[in-house]
């Protein structure tokens, strides 16, 4: 095992060439610190806290052939923030600004003709930042569709929703879905 040298700013400081316990001390150090030497400082690793969430919807949404609609994500995996509201407007609003990434995941449960599913990352119910699609030529084929991004999030105002929608022959047809994101840098 390494020895761990400690160096004194006083050594350090001299006016001359770099004496050869110095260079060694540089190239041990780094040694005995990674075997865990009793006499290394230690050193820790910080934990970041950036915020993160996984909602779901396990039981089938219905969907008529009327456009983009929000995909009611009410049950909760995992949001130690609490910045996922799963009971009203269905949308992550994080408290932090950063950048975030974001994935929605949408798949149909029972769709009976030709038609394309499509999942929409949603910002402030205006912008769509990603969006995916899933076709089928045939009856009882399972669709899924998937859209991710990273996203600017200004940790006040800021909101994404996961929306879908259908294309085709179909009246109406069920959806489950998921949508999960982190911050990746605060800002």
């Amino acid at each position: 095992m390494t020895t761990f040298t400690t160096l004194s700013d006083v050594s350090l400081a001299q006016d001359k060439p770099v004496t050869q316990s110095i260079a060694r001390a540089w190239r041990d150090n780094p040694l005995a610190i990674g075997e865990a030497d009793a006499t290394a400082p230690r050193i820790t690793a910080k934990a970041i806290n950036s915020q993160y969430f996984k909602v779901k919807r396990t039981t089938n949404q219905n969907y008529g052939n009327v456009g983009n609609v929000r995909l009611v994500l009410d049950t909760e995996v995992y949001d130690p923030d609490s910045v996922f509201d799963p009971t009203t407007n269905y949308r992550f609003q994080p408290t932090v600004a950063g950048l975030y990434l974001i994935h929605v995941r949408v798949q149909s449960t029972n769709i009976n003709g030709a038609a394309a599913l499509s999942a929409v990352v949603r910002k402030n119910n205006s912008t769509d930042e990603a969006s995916g699609f899933d076709y089928q030529a045939a009856a009882n084929e399972k669709l899924c569709a998937d859209a991710t991004t990273i996203v600017q999030m200004n940790g006040s105002s800021d909101y994404i929703e996961a929306f879908y929608g259908q294309d085709g022959v179909v009246a109406t047809f069920g959806v489950i879905g998921e949508m999960w994101g982190y911050c990746v840098c605060e800002t």
